[in-house]
């Protein structure tokens, strides 16, 4: 166990790569800070590492906004005392051509892709 007693947030840990980050930092150890934008996806992934007798929470974050960031970090040390790691894995494309995006969209991704991280480090 590489990771036992560390605790990890990881962002977008709803699905996909967020998901099997959090599900196998679980599985070395770790404590999880599932972090994620939708409550069910979220729930999901805390259900899969507990499951398996791990230790996990859900928090509902949208990473792009300062003070739901500053939410999960003081979510994330209530819930286990101190954070180790973080993993930034959230991000978003719509994949339109730029003639074809509009201003919120852009900015959308933009607070996503990369405010997020710059925030989530910074707290």
């Amino acid at each position: 166990m590489r990771l036992k007693d560390k605790v990890a947030i990881v962002t977008g840990a709803g699905r996909n790569i967020g998901e099997a980050i959090a599900v196998l930092f679980a599985e070395e150890g770790a404590k999880v800070v599932v972090a994620d934008l939708d409550q069910s996806r979220a729930d999901h992934t805390t259900g899969l590492i507990k499951g398996k007798g791990g230790q996990a929470v859900s928090v509902i974050a949208d990473v792009s906004k300062e003070d739901s960031v500053q939410k999960l970090i003081a979510d994330a040390v209530k819930a286990f005392g101190r954070i180790d790691i973080l993993v930034n894995n959230v991000a978003i494309s719509d994949n339109k051509h730029i003639l074809d995006i509009t201003k919120e969209e852009w900015d959308r991704v933009i607070g996503v892709t990369l405010t997020a991280p710059f925030l989530c480090g910074k707290y």
